[in-house]
């Protein structure tokens, strides 16, 4: 027979296993007709696992609308398609394929057959449909699997034990958490997968559902009227759609945990009603305890608030929850997360970022953990390159090897397989391995991570599983030079980085020129992003100045080595107009480098007779200590008032100036 497929993902992406298999997926929106057999398996197959607010009243093509429905199965065969129907075609799905989470998924409105992956080794494998985006783009059905001819549909052998349920408003959704602030928000900035919710679920190895909506309240809604929004949460909790008066949902899952992070939306604009915004709370609760059979309850402070609101909502919910536990229905406690404070990034409309919720998760995680004895499945939060041969793998948990090899790995990247020469565990933070590889990697260049299972475990004796293909992070950027300025005096160049320098470098190759010849260059030293080079020469006010590079010795901190470039113009702040005293054997300062924070300095009496000042400049220009009516020779102590770095020191007598550089340490 011939079967039809819609097949809309993204460029060959080549999964490396031992027999380096292959999966494709093609970005094209039209029909595609392949020759061959295939076997239709209805979505009433009683082995496929259903999570979500999900309306089944025809079995054959379940309904669904909120975040994170879950469609999983495990099938034989090497390929496998999928029959959906979606009514307005924003909807965006994640693929989960044994393990590894592939590409964002797009459904078009209608109802179409997708061809998911191809070309697999024969034998049986995983697949679970996520949904990622929220009920305001759309409901979508689910129709079932095409699968090879023969092939069929077994046992799901990764059991999920622990179900979670989480009841929320944006956050929860994952609204713009893929976009930057300023954005606009849509369909393809939201990933409920990458939220705090998913991320503590997926700690466990647990299910979990979600009942969310971006702007909903516990009484009243984002901006909505003082005395409360009809279709608040605590009102329409029970509808599996959340507009529709039916179907309500069935409660036929028992969860157990129910996290709820509401209140946000309550009070983001003035006029909320702290009492009503309580007594909606507690109807929320007591229909939990009355669905759920007394379920552990955690009532969440979400991450997007601040004073007086924070400190606000906070007394409420605290209040609350003791209210709830003494009425002996069930357990219900509290929980806050950390607010974002913009160090890692503000999402669309002051949402959080990816890197915020992670963090968020990890931190409901272990609460979770402590609360439940919930045990923490061992799984890779960031593999990081960090620098040209050293990876940075970072779990959830703390791992550990009995062996100490922490073997297993591998990496590849432009299609060839790296080397690893070590593997350790962090000496400080147990959740960190790290893996230096004998060859250099590049700038830009696509890296793969796999792990076969071997002996490495978390410290609760979970061993880690296996990885397939995961995408690593690849931090490295060429090195450049941003800017280069003069010292006030003339004596000095500094030159900008945009990151950090080896100080272990030279300078081989870097050289200096003026409008009138070539500025000798003295001595030079390295700190963090700035290379100061001490000239033999004085730069006059008049000059005008640039760098050349052409060398291979001076790298930044990942290895990368700095940038050639032919002629830098040089920003001259020297005000040196031939008047003053720049000689460097005028002026002794010991010792050099500094340890104490305490100079020792000596000035030649020829040249300053008389009560002399003394400025000591820090590498941005700042004066960080100054003093007049001081004799030829003495100390200054500057400890309490200078870190460690490059200084200068300068003296002034009349018209004359000497300037010194010193380097504390």
């Amino acid at each position: 027979m011939y079967l039809c497929l819609i097949t809309n993902s993204v460029s060959y992406i080549k999964r490396f296993t031992m027999k380096s298999v292959l999966l494709f997926f093609l970005l094209i929106s039209t029909t595609l007709c392949f020759a061959g057999s295939f076997d239709t398996i209805p979505a009433n197959d009683g082995v496929i696992e259903y999570t979500g607010s999900i309306d089944f009243s025809n079995p054959n093509s379940p309904a669904f609308s909120y975040s994170v429905v879950s469609i999983r199965a495990c099938f034989t065969g090497m390929s496998i398609a999928i029959i959906m129907n979606d009514n307005t075609g924003n909807n965006y799905l994640n693929l989960i394929l044994d393990g590894k989470l592939l590409d964002t998924f797009k459904i078009t409105a209608g109802q179409k057959t997708y061809k998911i992956a191809d070309g697999l080794e024969n034998t049986t494998h995983e697949i679970e449909i996520f949904k990622r985006t929220e009920e305001m783009f759309g409901k979508t059905q689910f129709f079932g699997f095409v699968l090879d001819n023969g092939a069929t549909l077994v046992p799901i052998a990764n059991k999920r034990a622990k179900l979670i349920e989480y009841i929320g408003n944006s956050i929860t959704c994952g609204y713009g958490n893929e976009g930057i602030n300023g954005g606009t928000f849509g369909p393809t900035t939201e990933n409920h997968y990458m939220t705090y919710a998913a991320i503590t679920s997926r700690n466990f190895n647990a299910r979990h559902l979600a009942v969310c909506k971006s702007g909903i309240g516990i009484y009243r809604n984002w901006d909505g009227p003082a005395t409360g929004n009809q279709d608040n949460m605590t009102n329409y909790y029970t509808r599996v759609f959340l507009y529709d008066e039916n179907p309500k949902y069935s409660f036929s899952d028992q969860p157990d945990l129910v996290c709820i992070d509401l209140g946000t939306n309550d009070f983001s604009t003035a006029g909320g009603d702290s009492a009503k915004f309580v007594s909606h709370y507690f109807r929320l609760i007591d229909t939990l305890q009355l669905k759920y059979a007394k379920p552990d309850i955690i009532c969440l402070l979400g991450p997007m608030l601040s004073d007086p609101t924070l400190t606000k909502i906070r007394k409420y919910l605290t209040s609350l929850v003791d209210s709830a536990n003494r009425k002996g229905k069930g357990n219900v406690h509290f929980f806050e997360m950390s607010q974002q404070t913009g160090s890692l990034g503000i999402g669309i409309d002051y949402h959080p970022t990816v890197a915020q919720h992670k963090k968020n998760g990890m931190e409901l995680t272990e609460y979770i953990k402590s609360l439940e004895g919930w045990k923490i499945n061992p799984l890779i939060l960031n593999a990081i390159l960090t620098e040209t041969k050293h990876l940075q793998i970072e779990f959830n948990t703390e791992v550990l090897n009995t062996l100490n090899n922490y073997t297993g790995f591998q990496i590849f990247g432009n299609a060839q397989e790296y080397t690893i020469n070590d593997a350790y565990r962090d000496s400080e933070n147990q959740k960190m391995i790290h893996l230096i590889l004998q060859e250099s990697m590049n700038v830009g260049e696509k890296i793969i991570l796999s792990y076969t299972p071997g002996t490495i475990e978390s410290v609760d004796s979970i061993r880690v599983g296996a990885i397939n293909s995961l995408t690593v992070q690849n931090n490295l950027t060429l090195t450049k030079i941003t800017k280069g300025t003069t010292s006030k005096d003339g004596t000095m160049v500094i030159l900008t980085c945009n990151k950090n320098i080896k100080s272990n470098a030279t300078i081989e190759g870097l050289s200096l020129t003026k409008n009138n010849g070539v500025i000798t260059i003295d001595s030079f030293s390295i700190a963090n992003k700035q290379i100061t080079l001490t000239l033999k020469d004085t730069i006059m006010k008049a000059d005008s100045v640039f760098a050349r590079y052409n060398g291979t010795n001076l790298y930044g901190a990942d290895d990368i080595p700095l940038s050639s470039f032919s002629k830098l113009v040089i920003v001259n702040n020297s005000t040196y107009s031939g008047i003053s005293i720049h000689a460097q054997h005028f002026l002794t300062l010991y010792p050099n480098p500094n340890h104490s924070g305490i100079i020792h300095y000596r000035a030649d009496e020829s040249l300053f007779s008389g009560k002399i000042a003394l400025e000591v400049i820090n590498s941005n220009g700042i004066t960080v200590y100054n003093q007049t009516n001081l004799k030829n020779e003495g100390e200054v102590d500057l400890r309490g008032k200078i870190s460690k770095g490059i200084y200068f020191v300068k003296l002034h007598y009349g018209e004359s100036e000497i300037t010194k550089s010193i380097v504390f340490e």
